[in-house]
């Protein structure tokens, strides 16, 4: 028999011969029934509980000592409502919902209009509704809603000191664990998992079965995709969030190593380059390829050109290929080809570069998070081409993302295709510094990009620039390249 089924038995069984502690039976002298309240057989009241006007209290349900139910308040048969609970009027409950005690449902939501140095309240002028089955932990706090309800669908259990906002839409069986808090108008589908300390912006959405890990961050208006289980600040898949802790636990070490590096070079006469940098939002949209019209389109540069690429858990950076090495093993490694080369076609975008026109070419590997460490390896090998410098240092360009952590390019252009959703976190966080956005893909259409990942303030901010496959560099493009390199080399590595 399966764990959960085991589990499942076992906690039915446990109620069966248990029982639940009673929280009142019958109705004490010192609570105070309003005149028009209805108030079912069965029903227990304790000390000093106050039922309001027109409330309804169904058979069987009990109501702690010192609860509130206020005015027009509607609760099921076989509810359990423990001491000092507070129900603000109108509040709707079904049937066998438990609230333990300190929790305060359908007080006013957090919702102002600001104008004339002033805040006004927005109207809270819905209710909440609670379905059946129903648990809500101690000093919980849901919120009733401005226009529209706050609804809690039937089976979702609610931890203690959980804070639900206006508007807020809770589907069926959903698990939210302690100090949760969502903001307004946010809705989650059924079945949904929310670990502890997890926060949500206003207007979220989680499809069926979504996973938040503990103390995650939804940013307000994300969609969070159905079964998708995610993590971390601001929220991401669970394999992304693992890739960049990895990250952040290495660079400490890596920081060091790197400061160190740079602290043996003399910032006044470490060699200066004209630096372009092409990246984009995933794999296989046209980065290389970005690269290479570039260089075609200036032929007579002698372009150094390169890529960079880091490799998750468990892939080598010596071969690419999967590894036994320790995390602090083989983490970077370089190949050099040049022109005189090019006979022999390795299949590799660097050999692309080459045969675009680019004097000499390389590729840089480290694993995940280790990019500091292969920094030194690009640098001596840079510094060996000096030597066949004559005059001013040859551009470089690179097709990377990370590499804008460790420096300001001369130029930074970012490839987008709107057919492709996959967006990675260090291609959104360059997003600002891009000196132009290149929309690729046979997907964009005439009228121009459609793509809603795409941030319309950067569109209008930015240089976008659409490009189809097979057409030349564009010229907007030409124009902001011809002036990086007749512009001073200023990029230090």
């Amino acid at each position: 028999m399966p764990q959960s089924t085991r589990s499942v038995a076992f906690a039915q069984a446990a109620e069966l011969l248990l029982g639940r502690t009673p929280i009142a039976s019958g109705i004490h002298p010192t609570a105070i029934v309003a005149p028009l309240a209805r108030i079912a057989a069965g029903v227990g009241i304790g000390p000093y509980a106050v039922i309001g006007e027109d409330a309804h209290v169904g058979a069987a349900t009990q109501i702690g000592a010192h609860a509130v139910i206020g005015a027009g308040c509607w609760i099921g048969e076989n509810c359990r409502i423990h001491p000092r609970v507070t129900l603000y009027g109108g509040v709707r409950l079904g049937h066998r919902v438990e609230i333990h005690s300190g929790a305060v449902i359908g007080a006013d939501g957090f919702g102002y209009a600001s104008g004339g140095g002033k805040h006004w309240k927005f109207p809270q002028a819905g209710i909440v509704e609670i379905g059946d089955e129903v648990e809500i932990g101690a000093n919980s706090t849901i919120d009733r809603g401005s226009l529209d309800d706050t609804r809690i669908a039937e089976g979702a259990k609610l931890d203690n000191l959980v804070h639900i906002g206006h508007n807020c839409q809770i589907g069926a069986h959903s698990l939210i664990a302690a100090q949760a808090g969502l903001s307004g108008s946010c809705v989650f589908g059924k079945h949904v998992v929310v670990g502890g300390q997890a926060g949500f912006g206003e207007r979220c959405k989680l499809e069926d079965g979504a996973v938040i890990g503990g103390q995650s961050g939804v940013l307000g208006g994300k969609t969070i995709r159905g079964g998708e289980t995610v993590w971390g600040t601001p929220a991401r898949s669970l394999e992304k969030f693992k890739e960049l802790y990895t990250w952040f636990e290495n660079w400490p070490r890596a920081s060091k190593h790197l400061r160190e590096d740079l602290a043996a070079s003399d910032a006044k006469t470490a060699p200066r380059w004209r630096v372009i940098v092409v990246g984009g939002h995933t794999r296989s949209i046209g980065k290389t390829q970005l690269v290479c019209d570039v260089i075609a389109a200036f032929p007579g540069a002698n372009w150094i050109a390169g890529k960079i690429t880091q490799y998750g858990h468990g892939v080598c950076a010596q071969n690419g290929e999967n590894c036994d090495c320790a995390p602090d093993e083989h983490v970077c490694a370089i190949n050099w080809e040049t022109q005189t080369e090019t006979e022999t076609e390795t299949g590799t975008d660097s050999a692309r570069f080459l045969t675009a026109g680019a004097r000499r070419s390389f590729w840089l590997r480290t694993k995940q998070g280790f990019l500091a460490e292969g920094l030194p390896l690009l640098r001596a090998a840079l510094q060996e081409t000096l030597a066949d410098a004559k005059g001013e240092l040859p551009p470089l360009i690179v097709e990377s993302n990370s590499l804008l952590q460790f420096l300001k390019p001369s130029l930074y252009f970012s490839v987008v295709d709107p057919a492709k959703e996959d967006f990675k976190d260090s291609a959104r966080a360059a997003l600002d510094r891009a000196d132009a956005l290149v929309l690729r893909g046979s997907s964009i259409p005439i009228a121009g990009p459609f793509w809603t990942k795409l941030p319309t303030r950067l569109l209008k901010e930015n240089l976008s620039v659409t490009q189809r496959e097979g057409e030349p560099l564009p010229e907007p493009l030409r124009v902001l390249v011809q002036r990086a390199l007749e512009g001073p080399a200023g990029v230090s590595l």
